[in-house]
């Protein structure tokens, strides 16, 4: 049965996880606990992503969701939520210093979820065209490189923050054997 022929999760209202709890919540999801993950994330993306970015666990967590979310109907409200991270603006190319580094970690988590949610599209190309939807673009042709593809809504940052966004895109697209 392809993604598109799944019964969507219902949109009601759910109570979202605790940020801090998203990781232990994502161990084992299932139509009724996934509504309150996307509350989650909703609620906080920014949150969720820094969380799943910087904990043990997260790259896992964060690919049981998005593989979630593609099979249980949810792929376009996925782009939806791969939007609003993308389309932060000045906020993904603005730099933070600590330890005496320059560092840019709003570009870095930006990068972490769009690898990892097309480390998930990749194994679900039926789920391409609803995942578009949700983003508010055509779905990438079969011939394009998907990186690329998830990557252009970013192409305008200046280059130290797209390196950072870069980094941490393959790092989370990463699948070892």
């Amino acid at each position: 049965m392809s993604c598109e022929q799944n019964k969507a999760v219902s949109p009601s209202p759910a109570t979202p996880v605790a940020t801090d709890e998203f990781i232990a919540a994502s161990a084992d999801i299932d139509r009724s606990s996934l509504p309150a993950l996307i509350a989650a994330f909703d609620a906080d993306p920014v949150g969720v992503i820094d969380r799943l970015e910087r904990d043990i666990g997260g790259q896992s967590a964060l690919r049981r969701y998005a593989t979630a979310m593609v099979e249980q109907g949810q792929a376009e409200n996925l782009g939806r939520q791969l939007t609003l991270i993308l389309n932060r603006g000045d906020d993904l190319a603005r730099p933070d210093n600590q330890d005496g580094a320059v560092w840019y970690p709003h570009a870095e988590d930006a990068g972490f979820f769009a690898g990892g949610v097309g480390a998930v599209l990749s194994s679900h190309p039926d789920a391409l065209a609803a995942f578009s939807r949700g983003t508010g673009r055509s779905a990438p042709a079969a011939s394009d490189d998907l990186q690329a593809w998830l990557s252009a809504a970013v192409a305008d940052l200046p280059r130290p923050a797209r390196s950072a966004f870069d980094d941490a895109f393959r790092a989370a697209a990463y699948q070892p054997d």
